[in-house]
């Protein structure tokens, strides 16, 4: 189930969908006939403590996509965040390895960070800290995708 509990507006929206949108499309070009793609977007309240220089409730927005496709090497997941680094074999084309370093800027943007797992499944995880969502917000409902 996806769930985001308020709207979003100006940079973060547009980078919530930039990360949202860079992630799925690699995971749409690894995978093949009878392989799979999970989306997973969410939003975690996040309690604060006095100390705590923000306000005393923020959130944390979470992004993760798995796959069922062919998966990343560990030492290829070193280097993957890279500007102009791609797995791809595309010949003459200068327009590959952008959109994984786009997404790792977006996340610092805002404080945040993105990482892949490659222990058994290719899994891209992004965290945004985000504004909380709001305490009268109604239970998530099914999101279709």
């Amino acid at each position: 189930m996806s769930w985001l509990g308020g709207e979003f507006e100006g940079r973060l929206r547009d980078d919530l969908l930039l990360i949202v949108g860079n992630l799925v499309d690699n995971a749409l070009e690894a995978t093949g006939d009878g392989e799979w793609v999970e989306l997973l977007v969410r939003q975690h309240a996040v309690a604060g403590n006095a100390h705590d220089h923000l306000s005393p409730s923020r959130g944390l927005v979470e992004i993760r996509v798995t796959d069922s496709g062919p998966g990343v090497s560990p030492e290829t997941a070193q280097q993957i965040f890279a500007a102009g680094f791609s797995t791809k074999q595309t010949q003459g084309s200068d327009r590959r390895g952008l959109g994984l370093a786009l997404v790792r800027q977006a996340c610092r943007r805002w404080g945040g960070n993105v990482e892949v797992d490659t222990a058994e499944r290719t899994v891209f995880t992004a965290y945004i800290p985000a504004p909380a969502p709001a305490e009268a917000a109604a239970a998530p409902a099914e999101a279709s995708l």
